[in-house]
């Protein structure tokens, strides 16, 4: 997001308000009551527009009041704290985008149409080691979330082969914005060029003219680093 991440914490002995731009309100909701010694349904948290964060600063201001304030919750007295990070903090406390490397053959026929695709994808799974983990990779030996856009290309290709390996980094990382469609979009658009420039047409109306619904994809998952 353009600005730092920002919160208000309204605080008193029996309820809490929060106000920020949170993308996850039942955990910050359920963090904010953690901290400052309250039932879930005494806490109130006001989502406001501008961005959205999977993280906010809500925990840590909530434990500024409880901690660090002498007329805080302790004492009996109201207290409204307004936190907003530095770029540095903000920079250096969240969880980072997952870097991918793409590595992508395919090929024409005589007539310059499009007629295989082979994409070899290796990066981080934003999904292992979370709570998402068991829900939305259920046994799978690759994270759906990695290849979004990949194994259903807008094009009518009839051979399409994906493989997805997963590389174990000790950067903490999840999603941001448009998950795998962040990188996958652009290293797949940038190979339809190149497809097209082999088929010697033009770009847009090689992509106008084989648009279309995906074609079966063959897989082949594993891990790597």
């Amino acid at each position: 997001m353009m600005e730092p991440l920002n919160c208000v914490v309204d605080l008193r002995v029996d309820s809490c308000e929060v106000w920020t731009g949170s993308q996850f309100q039942t955990v910050d909701r359920a963090n904010a009551a953690k901290v400052a010694g309250l039932p879930a349904e005494k806490v109130q948290l006001h989502t406001t527009f501008p961005r959205r964060r999977l993280r906010t600063p809500g925990q840590s201001a909530v434990r500024l009041v409880v901690g660090g304030s002498p007329c805080g919750k302790a004492a009996g007295a109201p207290v409204k704290v307004k936190v907003i990070w530095t770029r540095e903090d903000d920079m250096q406390g969240g969880w980072y985008r997952p870097a991918f490397l793409h590595a992508i053959e395919g090929g024409v026929d005589a007539n310059g149409n499009p007629v295989s695709w082979k994409s070899r994808l290796v990066g981080q799974s934003i999904m292992a080691g979370t709570p998402f983990e068991a829900m939305m990779l259920k046994g799978k030996a690759y994270d759906p979330a990695s290849v979004e856009g990949i194994d259903d290309l807008p094009y009518a290709i009839p051979n399409v082969a994906v493989e997805c390996h997963k590389a174990d980094i000790n950067v903490p990382v999840q999603w941001l914005r448009s998950v795998g469609h962040s990188h996958t979009a652009f290293a797949a658009e940038c190979f339809i060029d190149e497809l097209a420039g082999l088929a010697q047409r033009d770009p847009y109306q090689f992509r106008r003219e084989f648009a279309a619904e995906a074609s079966s994809t063959s897989w082949r998952a594993g891990s790597g680093r």
